[in-house]
């Protein structure tokens, strides 16, 4: 139970929403403790209540919903003897502040940014409007605004994401509060910005004292921000203790599962398959018999599906099951067979066999330019944006190209290219050595298929997942519809759906689910070519896991080909040949992942690379030595577009713009490399890779 002397305690907190028949109890008893200044990370998979446990403490909940706590208190206050009105007043905005998911639903869009900043302290502090402009004003540029004073009077929309998640942190701080809850601060964010924003969040948190919540379902995070981890599961906390403690020796299944589930080179070999959770979080409705996690767990016993597990205790940790010591020490997961080494096997010089065979690409892209025109204001001349500024490109059969960069570099517009989906104003595109422009597009779509990021979104709500999966063999007048049925169930199959899902519709089914029809849809032409666009970016880090593994095992048996679009690096680095950074429209890096990762040459690469948070607890969030956020499009720098945030830039990288380089190492687009180039004999713009 938390003891006394704490700063924030919350013991046995349940949540209740009644519904028509029964109720929902999607927080069951929660309890932890923190000290002042401590930092908690609250971990699980979407549904184990870790935001509704968040704003239970803030006193948000829904009006019907009943919140019951043995204890709730912040420094010695009684929460739960507080009435909505005295919350309003003297703890929300004031002592306790909230860092919402999403920067842009979270702020007003017809207010200015100002404005908004300046409420938060009218409302709860005797000032005045120039104090509270004073103050906007100095948080604005401590979060890393520029120009602040006269940012004030802009509009949400006219900021970045990254600066609308500083403005959100701001915010945040207007009143000095001494508990900040910030609910998936960085999920929508880019790497850097990431890195950028845990690093602002803990400097100020040491600078102010203050005391912290993290919610997310990011672990690299947890590992590199947290004093302490209480792991969420079905509404109760299943773990917690230190970070160091959690990582380094997980005791419930589920904790254990989770880490295993993590593409961590440290702990899995890239190209293997990873550790998965079967199934799905159970409903919350009415109550749980026995161990709600039963019916998941590799170690569950008869009695744990009809008695609650026991909370346990040792060396000042809890978990929750009925093995007394918690999960032993697991074994390594089980490596993916590869045919002949396959192309994850690299050769001595660290370039993967496709390449170094000299073998004709499956895909290639020959300096393709595609400009966009965009009208600023209504009497205003049209601007043009690079969004794919000469790039050559080449994929290779049976490989898996990974395209990196921030938001906005142009890494869709490319795969649109490549989809056949957007004409190009310059340079040549070929499938199989002929120019796509020559190809007409049903060959395309039963060559090249996509998968796409948000699987809901992509899917038709009025069409059944048979419908859904078995619609390209109707345009395409593949078979009878008997024929069509048995197909479809096939690849079904194949991507674990089982078969009664067949009469089923995308909101009866599950996200990891939703998922997997988007890859049977894909696949079930037979594609040569498969361009994964974020094809893991809204799943936990179970079903992510569930869907590399299912990306791999295609891959092997379907002999597929894939483009995969994503930020997450270590996804690219778990599945990944060969590796192309974008910046701006152009390929500023290129090589063999394992080179690109071990030994990355361009300054930007470098900084994505320092952006990624291993599961390294108490490590801290690494500087990226990058300044300010991704310049706008339409407005790129003169010379090297990179040059503004670029650490190692000189007076010749602000007016010329370098050329692409073959170096021992692949290729790269810096200046720092102009005098180390290969003698080849011809240098091209932009290499695919080492041939």
């Amino acid at each position: 139970m938390p003891g006394d002397g704490k700063f924030l305690i919350v013991d046995n907190l349940r949540v209740e929403i009644p519904l028509a028949v029964d109720s929902i109890h999607p927080v069951r008893g929660v309890g932890f403790a923190l000290e002042k200044g401590e930092t908690l990370g609250i971990v699980g998979e979407s549904g184990c209540g870790k935001s509704l446990t968040s704003l239970a403490i803030m006193g948000l909940l829904p009006k019907r919903a009943i919140r019951t706590a043995d204890r709730l208190e912040l420094d010695g206050l009684d929460l739960l003897s507080l009435s909505d009105k005295q919350l309003a007043s003297q703890i929300r905005g004031n002592r306790i502040s909230m860092i919402f998911q999403e920067p842009m639903t979270a702020l007003n869009p017809v207010y200015t940014i100002g404005r908004q900043l300046t409420q938060v302290m009218l409302l709860h502090r005797d000032v005045s409007m120039a104090e509270a402009l004073d103050r906007a004003e100095y948080l604005l540029e401590r979060v890393g605004i520029t120009a602040a004073k006269s940012r004030l009077s802009q509009y949400p929309h006219q900021f970045s994401g990254g600066q609308r998640q500083r403005i959100m942190i701001a915010m945040a701080l207007m009143n000095e509060p001494e508990l900040i809850i910030a609910d998936e601060p960085t999920t929508a964010l880019d790497v850097t910005i990431q890195a950028q924003i845990l690093l602002l969040l803990s400097e100020l948190q040491r600078e102010l004292g203050m005391t912290m919540i993290l919610i997310t379902h990011d672990l690299g995070v947890v590992a590199r921000t947290t004093d302490k981890i209480a792991v969420m599961y079905a509404g109760e906390v299943v773990e917690s203790g230190t970070t160091e403690q959690v990582f380094g020796s997980p005791k419930h299944p589920y904790t254990h599962g989770l880490l295993e589930c993590i593409p961590d080179p440290s702990r899995v070999e890239p190209g293997t398959r990873l550790g998965a959770i079967p199934g799905i979080v159970p409903s919350l409705i009415g109550e749980t018999q026995g161990c709600a996690f039963a019916g998941r767990c590799d170690y569950a016993q008869d009695r744990c599906h009809s008695t609650e597990a026991p909370m346990r205790s040792q060396n000042g940790r809890q978990f929750r099951c009925v093995l007394e010591h918690g999960v032993e020490e697991a074994p390594p997961p089980a490596a993916l067979p590869v045919k002949d080494g396959g192309p994850f096997a690299a050769n001595d010089e660290g370039v993967s066999p496709a390449t170094a065979s000299g073998a004709a690409p499956l895909l290639a892209m020959d300096d393709v330019r595609c400009v966009f025109n965009v009208r600023r204001g209504i009497f205003r001349q049209q601007n043009k944006l690079r969004a794919v500024d000469g790039v050559s490109l080449d994929l290779f059969k049976g490989e898996v190209l990974a395209l990196v960069g921030e938001s906005g570099c142009g890494k869709t517009t490319l795969a649109r290219i490549l989809l056949g989906l957007q004409p190009i104003d310059d340079g040549v595109v070929r499938l199989d050595g002929e120019p796509m422009a020559d190809t007409g597009p049903r060959d395309i779509a039963r060559r090249i298929q996509p998968i796409f990021q948000d699987p809901y979104s992509s899917l038709n709500p009025r069409k059944t997942i048979g419908q859904t999966i078995g619609r390209p063999l109707e345009i395409h007048e593949v078979g009878d519809p008997k024929e069509r049925q048995a197909m479809v169930e096939e690849i079904m199959g194949l991507v674990g759906l089982p078969r009664r899902m067949y009469h089923s519709y995308p909101n009866q089914v599950s996200g990891g689910q939703r998922q997997r029809v988007a890859i049977a849809r894909a696949i079930i032409m037979k594609p040569e070519v498969v361009i994964c666009d974020e094809p893991t970016s809204a799943l936990d880090v179970s079903v992510q896991s569930q869907i590399l593994n299912l990306l791999l095992d295609l891959r092997e048996e379907l002999g597929l080909t894939y483009l995969l679009i994503t930020h997450d690096l270590s996804v690219v680095q778990h599945m990944a040949t060969r590796v192309a950074v974008m910046y701006l429209g152009k390929i500023v890096e290129m090589g063999d992942a394992q080179t690109v990762f071990n030994a990355p040459q361009h300054p930007y690469t470098k900084a994505l690379l320092k952006s990624v948070l291993s599961l390294t607890p108490g490590a801290g969030i690494p500087d990226t030595h990058i300044g300010g956020s991704f310049p706008n499009p339409l407005d790129v720098p003169p010379g090297c577009s990179f040059h503004p945030r670029c650490p190692e830039a000189t007076d010749r990288c602000k007016t010329e713009m370098p050329v692409g380089t073959d170096t021992a190492a692949g290729f790269v687009r810096c200046h720092l490399f102009d005098d180390t180039a290969m003698d080849l004999p011809a240098k091209r713009d932009v290499a695919a890779g080492i041939g």
